[in-house]
């Protein structure tokens, strides 16, 4: 089972519905409220290469499209059968999406991150490129199809240190969380990671957490390339553009480590409610 048994249905819903968005939302209402932002976008990147193909307002939509060919092709996969799971994955992605979404849009606003004109068709919505909304669509479809294939072809173990690890991994975003507070990307993201962490250590079992690490784990590889394409790793200027003084100041090639803490509590909390979906 996903929940523990000796938790009933209408408990299970309240854990997964109510409290990840709850704790999310009262982590970014404190650190909001105490700190204030002293926005500075970086536009000056150093690219690893700089492909020219990818200089035009397309570029964007572009990556998006490059990321879930290959997903997409695969999910008629006579063994995963992504395809039909399309309308968990939806419900999902929708609501975990609405919230990040809300997020993204004011951290635009606040000027903690931009978007660089140049590499965007123009379309907004919430301040937001409409490739950026999209991104919340894209982005879990393909790493929730990572997810499904693993567990189809990887057998599952137990590892006694698995405990050991989540416990440190908890540690580490918390007390980072702590010290970075004052940089709001890494604040909330680090904080929010701890956060959920310790939701999922108190009704989830083992298992779930080990096959969710190592998806995360196998996503942060397509997802450094597409991530280091948007943060300027092929292009004169980078697409999304960060405030130097709200993230941990830490890049891995162009990319921020703040960016897969972003994904490591986005993900955990998609595939709970993916898992749970399932389960019904």
């Amino acid at each position: 089972m996903v929940l523990s048994d000796k938790y009933d249905s209408v408990k299970g819903r309240f854990y997964i519905f109510v409290l990840p968005p709850l704790m999310l939302s009262i982590i970014a209402g404190v650190i909001l409220y105490f700190f204030n932002v002293d926005a500075l976008l970086e536009k000056d990147v150093n690219p690893i290469f700089n492909w020219k193909f990818l200089e035009r307002k397309e570029h964007y939509a572009l990556l998006l499209g490059i990321s879930v060919f290959f997903p997409f092709i695969l999910s008629f996969d006579k063994n995963v059968h992504f395809w039909k799971k399309w309308g968990l994955l939806g419900m999902s992605t929708v609501i975990v999406g609405a919230f990040y979404v809300i997020w993204d849009s004011i951290f635009t606003h606040l000027g903690v991150w931009g978007f660089n004109a140049a590499y965007h068709t123009g379309a907004k919505w919430l301040s937001l490129p409409w490739e950026e909304i999209l991104f919340f669509v894209i982005i879990p479809y393909c790493c929730i199809f990572i997810y499904e294939c693993l567990n189809f072809y990887l057998k599952d173990v137990r590892l006694t240190i698995e405990p050991w690890f989540t416990a440190a991994l908890f540690g580490f975003l918390l007390i980072t969380g702590i010290i970075y507070a004052d940089h709001l990307y890494t604040g909330i993201s680090f904080l929010f990671g701890a956060a959920i962490t310790v939701f999922h250590m108190m009704f989830f079992d083992s298992i779930q957490r080990l096959r969710f690490y190592r998806t995360w784990l196998v996503c942060l590889i397509p997802f450094f390339l597409i991530n280091g394409s948007l943060t300027g790793g092929f292009t004169l200027e980078p697409v999304v553009l960060y405030s130097s003084t709200e993230y941990i100041g830490i890049r891995i090639y162009t990319v921020p480590l703040d960016d897969a803490i972003y994904l490591y509590g986005y993900l955990l909390w998609a595939i709970t409610l993916f898992d749970f979906f399932k389960k019904k």
